[in-house]
């Protein structure tokens, strides 16, 4: 056998895998921004990430929302923003 069909199987899992990680990173239909992030946080809480990523699919011109996010951000261990702490959905 070649080295390249024995890549194969790899290649389409890795390529499978993508597909998955950007189908299930896409904010759904009608989906908030605190929504968004709060889903998103399964897959880790990684600072503004998540928010980042909702702005550059859904409203890529709103450059000043991680000036805004991050004046909201909290110090600390995870960099969950405020705004989402206190949220009476989380709560």
């Amino acid at each position: 056998m070649s080295a390249e069909s024995d890549l194969a199987p790899v290649l389409h899992i890795e390529r499978e895998l993508r597909h998955l990680s950007i189908q299930i990173t896409q904010p759904k239909p009608r989906e908030c921004l605190h929504c968004y992030v709060y889903r998103m946080l399964e897959f880790g809480c990684t600072g503004l990430r998540w928010a980042k990523r909702y702005r550059d699919l859904r409203a890529p011109r709103a450059t000043a929302l991680d000036r805004r996010l991050t004046s909201f951000c909290a110090v600390g261990r995870s960099s969950l923003p405020r705004w989402m702490r206190k949220s009476p959905v989380l709560n």
